[in-house]
């Protein structure tokens, strides 16, 4: 996980940050009140009280959809969060693509050549991809969609991709609102990493033989457009025709920025906190947003998102059995707690009652997303039984005794919302059902 400077600085430069099990690992504890709607109100409550503006939670098992919200959607209103509300979903957006990328591999053409492998050469589908005057062009040369996919080509967003968020330094209030409202070009955001140094071989590993891994928006925005490559279509077509109207996703959209600057309605505002403003900034209409493209452009909402993590899981919904079986091929995440790994799109988290499971029944399937406003998390445990999903619109501030906002501290009540929703999720797939 990339180091963070700032409230600002952690939304953008982590559109979509690994998983974040901070505490996961300690014991989890009793509730008061065993009853499931309770549990969940609980977590809720949990997640707010360690700071988060308002947070709305789904889970979905053998009983069916419940649903809990705690906090507020606007902090100008006080008007409470709907269980319904949508929210961007960040980088859970990856798990989509990748998905569509698996599909792709499983179809063929007029002669009957699959459309795509995982271990081709990117550059065998988007030949004229990396500029001549690329540095270290042959190295990028290799790196396959698979590589993409996992987080190991190399492609380092710090290159270019990172900065392009960041409105500049010293910038006034004014100043970073007029920049966050400004959309930018998808090319011009990856040309960086796409012409800069790598920050390792794709495919490499470290001292200990682990695979080298660096979490890249750029990966993923590439491969948006390997699918358009290979489709004719735009990624988000593809997505949306493949996955939301498939499962009937009715509240799942992707933002076009060319279209309305806001959410469908019920939603709840996103807020950031900002150095130089005495307020949290909504930021849930500004066009920065429709940078993140195939890494994380999805809005929907909880129930949608764990209907999608289901199925995704489910043979023969989305994915055979074999290319969810590559999709679950995972490698450590070495910036991450013991146990956490990253297959394709998609991470596995320890759960504090995995004792005693088989090894395929251990941990869960999810995602974890962070864009400005928003943060959320999901999982799904291995048998499909349950499925939860947590979603934030950001952190309270916390303030100087001169009502100032104290960034420092306003961060690290960030850490402790986010190791909250991650306990949260734990604790609601390890209770009884």
């Amino acid at each position: 996980m990339a180091q963070r400077k700032t409230l600002l600085a952690t939304s953008t430069a982590l559109i979509g940050s690994a998983a974040v099990i901070a505490g996961l690992l300690a014991p989890s504890y009793a509730y008061a009140d065993s009853r499931p709607a309770s549990r969940l109100q609980h977590a809720a409550d949990s997640v707010h009280d360690a700071g988060a503006v308002g947070v709305a939670i789904g889970l979905h098992d053998l009983r069916g959809t419940q649903e809990a919200t705690s906090g507020v959607s606007n902090l100008t209103t006080n008007a409470p969060v709907q269980p319904d509300s949508r929210f961007r979903a960040g980088s859970l957006t990856k798990t989509f693509t990748a998905a569509v990328i698996l599909q792709l591999t499983e179809e063929t053409n007029a002669q009957g050549k699959p459309l795509l492998s995982l271990d081709e050469p990117v550059v065998s589908v988007l030949p004229h991809l990396f500029p001549k005057d690329s540095v270290q062009l042959t190295e990028k040369k290799a790196i396959t969609i698979r590589e993409l996919l996992q987080h190991t080509s190399g492609l380092d967003d710090a290159q270019g991709f990172t900065q392009e968020q960041v409105p500049p330094a010293g910038s006034t209030p004014s100043e970073i609102r007029e920049y966050l409202a400004k959309p930018t070009d998808m090319d011009r955001l990856i040309a960086g990493p796409l012409k800069g140094k790598l920050a390792f071989l794709p495919g490499s590993r470290d001292s200990q033989g682990r695979p080298n891994r660096l979490y890249s928006n750029t990966g993923y925005n590439i491969a948006g457009k390997i699918i358009e490559a290979v489709t004719g279509h735009t990624w988000s077509h593809e997505v949306t025709n493949r996955i939301i109207d498939k499962l009937g996703l009715h509240d799942t959209t992707i933002p076009d920025p060319r279209a309305k600057k806001t959410l469908p309605d019920p939603h709840a505002q996103g807020y950031e906190v900002i150095p130089g403003m005495n307020n949290p900034l909504d930021v849930t209409g500004l066009d920065r947003r429709t940078w993140v493209g195939a890494s994380g452009q999805i809005a929907s909402t909880t129930t949608d998102i764990d209907t999608f993590y289901t199925a995704l899981l489910t043979p023969g919904r989305l994915l055979g059995a074999q290319q969810i079986k590559e999709m679950q091929d995972t490698i450590p995440e070495t910036d991450g707690e013991p146990g956490a790994a990253y297959g394709l799109g998609l991470e596995r988290t320890p759960l504090t009652c995995d004792a005693g499971k088989p090894e395929t029944l251990k941990g869960y399937w999810g995602h974890t997303g962070r864009v400005l406003g928003y943060q959320t998390l999901t999982g799904t445990t291995p048998d499909r039984s349950r499925s939860v999903t947590i979603s934030i619109n950001g952190v309270r501030p916390v303030r100087n005794a001169d009502g100032t906002i104290n960034q420092d501290k306003s961060q690290q009540q960030f850490d402790d919302m986010v190791s909250a929703a991650t306990k949260a999720i734990d604790q609601t797939l390890c209770a009884p059902q």
